[in-house]
Order: C-alpha cells, then sequence, then structure tokens
C-alpha cells in the first residue's frame, strides 16, 4: 500500500524488524521486486544493482486503491473460470465459442442496464465495506502516520481477509 518511491525504505525497515527464519525470502523479495541484483560494491560501500524483475510501480496497488478500482484480479479469475466450464469438453466448436461469446454479451449488458438503474454492482458484505474504506481512508490519509512501518501496519491491521 505505500508509494512506488516509499517501498525501497519500507522494505529496509521490515528487513530491519523481520526475524533471521524470514530474512532469506525478504533478501529474495527486495532483489526480485524492488532493488534488483547486486551487480558489484564499489569501494565507498556503494552498491551497483541491475533493475528489479518487477518493477514496484508495476505491483504496487496504492494507486489502484486512490482510483477505486478493484486491487485484486479475483473478478477475471472467476470470468476465467466460468468461461473454461463451457461444457466441460478440452475442445470446443467454434459456433459453441460464439453462442457463449454472444451469452456473455448479454450477460454484461444486463449488469451495466442493472448498474444503471441504481442497483450496486457487486453486493459484498457489510464488514468488507467498512475495512475497505478505512483501508482507503488510511491510503489517504498517509501523512496522519510519518513512520512508513506504522502506515504498513496501520494497512496490514485493515486489508480483509
Amino acid at each position: 500500500m505505500a508509494d512506488p518511491e516509499e517501498i525501497p525504505e519500507a522494505c529496509d525497515e521490515i528487513k530491519e524488524n523481520i526475524s533471521i527464519e524470514a530474512a532469506e525470502l525478504a533478501e529474495w523479495f527486495d532483489t526480485t521486486f524492488v532493488r534488483g541484483k547486486v551487480g558489484r560494491r564499489l569501494r565507498n560501500g556503494t552498491c551497483l544493482r541491475s533493475p528489479s524483475m518487477f518493477p514496484t510501480n508495476l505491483w504496487s496497488v496504492r494507486h489502484y486503491v486512490l482510483n477505486g478500482f478493484p486491487r485484486t484480479q479475483n473478478n477475471v479469475e472467476a470470468w476465467h473460470s466460468r468461461w473454461e466450464n463451457l461444457d466441460g469438453r478440452a475442445h470446443v466448436g467454434v459456433h459453441r465459442i460464439i453462442d457463449e461469446i454472444r451469452n456473455e454479451q448479454r450477460i454484461v449488458e444486463n449488469h451495466c442496464e442493472r448498474i444503471r438503474c441504481g442497483e450496486q454492482a457487486i453486493k459484498r458484505r457489510q464488514g468488507r465495506i467498512r475495512r475497505e474504506e478505512k483501508l482507503e481512508e488510511i491510503i489517504n490519509d498517509r501523512v496522519s502516520h510519518p513512520a512508513i512501518m506504522d502506515y504498513l501496519i496501520a494497512t496490514a491491521f485493515n486489508l480483509p481477509t
């Protein structure tokens, strides 16, 4: 939930406070997702690193929360699962695929029409809605948690389970 520019600092703080058993995992995360591999160390102690495999601005979900987008791809996974189970066969004919695409289009248009009529897009549990709102409030009010660890702890306690 941290801003991509804050993630290296947050990673350092987490690595300082993490158990010895999890240190290897934290180092892997730092190398793969935050800073990249250490290429060489200079005499003054500076590390030259290659870029990380997955840059922070690619995977940080903070901007999704701030813009009201879902943090996960669960809806995409559900659609994909529905699509895979068209009729239980591994190889489906072209006409069957076309029929299913038309059916999916009708379902999407029906959902859009219900949203236009004022119905809630996806019915969610009240507890989950409150946690999402609290999480958004914490992210929007970043200044109230100046220390990065306090901010991360506040967001972690409000993540929906």
